[in-house]
């Protein structure tokens, strides 16, 4: 935990439970691209409503999220692998929901 201190961060959690920094600061990036074809990506995203088979340990709840493996065929960049489990990255499902927003203001002009 100490090595979580001090930084200008967000913390989440990956498939295991571990937790993990989400750094946005364009000073640590290269490599950086558009996000292409963000409007048909999107338009292929299936969204569901679910609830857990093991309700003790996740909750009885009603969810509504996306299938890891079916995302995974899509946007294969926010699902991840841990333990024995796959995980979303909801919260950078955000870029691509603004590029493919913007791509669509674009066809509607």
């Amino acid at each position: 935990a100490l090595n979580l201190n001090g930084g200008a961060t967000t913390l989440s959690t990956d498939a295991s439970g571990n937790i993990i920094r989400t750094p946005s600061d364009a000073n640590l990036k290269n490599d950086i691209d558009d996000i292409d074809d963000a409007l048909a990506k999107v338009n292929k995203m299936h969204g569901v409503t679910y609830n857990f088979k093991d309700a003790k340990r996740f909750g009885s709840n009603r969810h509504m999220g996306f299938l890891a493996q079916e995302l995974e065929q899509v946007v294969p960049d926010v699902v991840s692998s841990g333990g024995e489990y796959k995980s979303v990255n909801y919260s950078v499902l955000t870029a691509l929901l603004t590029e493919a927003i913007q791509d669509q203001q674009k066809q509607i002009k």
